[in-house]
């Protein structure tokens, strides 16, 4: 019930704002939304996958006056040190994992919505897609270490976008300390040398053959970047995962051939000047990547709700531009399914046990009734 209030809260939200451009009582309305979210999130009771391994060692995890001799001698699942510091800080003030829940649902949140205000004049909207695609659920419920630094990206997009290079280092660097993934942002300047064109979308497509080939060597200097432990724990891990030819060839389709459409619309529609090139061009490359080293999945994330502003904007304010109805149509389904393949295709595959993946998020469980979900539990059991 509480999914479907804030389903039908956006939707009003989206139509009567977004739609019908209403102003009266919109930061009201924003803020009741922005409250909603953050008391979902915060009153949760064991939900998500990594989010019940993060419930469970929470009560191992240091307060302030051992934090430092935690993070040096104890830290055996390599967590990043901001991560560990603001866990210990809430647990100095309470044992209690809602604190931390509500401390970690207000950094994200915030983030999000500052990012929204500055970078969407279609909030709501993009709100809307972020909860229905499930995005929202996977990022406050799932990875919950590297939602923050996702979050402080979200503001650092700024210094991105206005080349202040000191302050998006010092940005990317509190990302880093949250969660080694943010490794990615530390490149993304590179990105804005990268004109996104039918030449590079052509000569990508064309290089994913030799890429294929090439795998195991350009993996190995990709190693060269891994400087922690931590790092070349994971990457480990991930070099070891591989698709199937029949998967490798359906998550490139979804991944990387669903995204083309949309983008090389916004190309011609504003003439070959991009407003936010490095974007499309970092999304198409590391997409590209990611069919080949699975670990490179993990970076999409940190542009997935950039790509939504985007998507929203797009349809709100250039789709009527398009004037081919086939165009039209095949731009609306591919962004359609490139959107949405990317949680909800898993709702209803099952481990080997037999639990389905649907249940790390439905049913919701609050603080208020502590009622374990069975299949959850299970699903989390067998897959550690």
């Amino acid at each position: 019930m509480l999914y479907l209030f804030i389903l039908i809260l956006l939707s009003f939200c989206v139509f009567y704002y977004d739609v019908l451009h209403h102003t009266k009582g919109r930061r009201i309305m924003s803020f009741f939304v922005f409250l909603c979210l953050v008391l979902m999130v915060t009153l949760r009771y064991r939900m998500g996958g990594d989010g019940l391994f993060y419930e469970d060692c929470y009560s191992d995890m240091p307060t302030l006056g051992n934090a430092l001799e935690y993070i040096q001698f104890e830290n055996y699942y390599f967590f990043q040190p901001f991560w560990i510091l603001l866990i210990a800080i809430c647990k100095s003030i309470s044992d209690s994992s809602v604190l931390f829940q509500l401390v970690h649902s207000l950094i994200f949140n915030i983030c999000l919505f500052s990012f929204l205000k500055r970078y969407s004049s279609r909030s709501f909207s993009v709100l809307l897609v972020l909860f229905v695609s499930l995005i929202y659920f996977y990022f406050s419920f799932e990875v919950q270490r590297e939602i923050l630094a996702i979050s402080f990206f979200l503001i650092n997009i700024k210094n991105l976008e206005e080349n202040r290079w000191g302050k998006f280092y010092l940005l990317a660097t509190v990302s880093f300390l949250f969660h080694i993934s943010a490794i990615v942002i530390f490149f993304l300047p590179l990105f804005k040398l990268i004109k996104f064109n039918s030449k590079l979308v052509l000569s990508f497509l064309l290089g994913s053959i030799l890429l294929y080939f090439a795998q195991s060597s350009i993996l190995n200097l990709f190693k060269v970047f891994l400087i922690l432990e931590s790092m070349q724990s994971k990457g480990d891990v991930y070099s070891q995962m591989s698709f199937s030819l029949l998967g490798f060839i359906s998550y490139y389709f979804v991944r990387v051939i669903l995204f083309l459409p949309l983008a090389l619309a916004m190309f011609r529609i504003e003439n070959g000047k991009l407003k936010y090139e490095w974007f499309y061009s970092s999304f198409l490359i590391i997409s590209v990547f990611s069919q080949f080293f699975v670990g490179f999945e993990r970076f999409l994330n940190y542009l997935f709700v950039f790509y939504f502003v985007i998507v929203v904007e797009f349809f709100y304010n250039h789709y009527s531009e398009v004037k081919s109805w086939v165009l039209r149509y095949l731009i609306l389904v591919t962004v359609f399914f490139h959107i949405f393949f990317v949680i909800e295709y898993k709702l209803f595959t099952k481990n080997e046990f037999g639990q389905h993946y649907y249940s790390i998020f439905f049913p919701y469980n609050s603080v208020f009734d502590s009622q374990e979900n069975s299949e959850r539990e299970d699903y989390h059991n067998n897959s550690q």
